[in-house]
């Protein structure tokens, strides 16, 4: 099975248990389903390990070339590609823009989308809420990811964008990290 990751704000996607997709929020559309060329992009991994994938797709996520700055909460949401495929929602591939060497095949778009397609895309992340399917990291989990990925060489820390470069040294400094190790790998 194949586990798709799109980030979401999750604020964005509160429904009482009386309401339905009809009555989500216009933010929710416009900032988590936001479209280009009608495909919305998101991480494939074909694994079973929850955490594994959780920060697999958040080091893609962070280490994209307009990256500029550490997030101090991402949600993720994971989607069984099998419940898109019988939404009728098709995935193309194309290479995910990431630092990270080996996660840049691991990206897709959920192509062709439309308004019905939309809707269909925001009732199926609604019920992964709804099963508790969003995983959550903090930004301290976010640097120690970057760090390791440094230190294991699958992250170029001068490939990063400036703006993250500073952020990211100002956390370690906060974090009592040596900074020149993660600098000069």
């Amino acid at each position: 099975m194949s586990i798709l990751v799109r980030k979401i704000n999750r604020a964005k996607w509160r429904l009482t248990d009386k309401q339905t997709v009809a009555d989500l929020r216009g933010d929710a559309v416009t900032s988590c389903l936001r479209t280009s060329g009608d495909k919305l992009s998101v991480w494939k991994f074909d694994d079973d390990d929850c955490e594994k994938i959780k920060y697999e797709s958040i080091l893609a996520l962070m280490t994209g070339s307009s990256k500029n700055t550490i997030d101090d909460t991402i949600h993720v949401v994971f989607l069984n590609s099998k419940d898109l495929k019988e939404e009728g929602l098709e995935l193309g591939e194309q290479k995910g823009d990431t630092y990270v060497k080996d996660l840049v095949d691991a990206h897709r778009n959920i192509e062709n989308l439309n308004y019905f397609k939309l809707g269909k895309l925001a009732e199926l992340i609604l019920k992964q809420i709804d099963t508790k399917n969003v995983h959550r990291i903090n930004s301290s989990k976010i640097v120690n990811l970057l760090i390791n990925a440094i230190e294991q060489k699958r992250l170029e820390f001068q490939d990063l964008n400036e703006n993250l470069q500073a952020k990211l040294i100002e956390k370690c400094k906060n974090k009592n990290i040596d900074i020149d190790e993660i600098t000069n790998y």
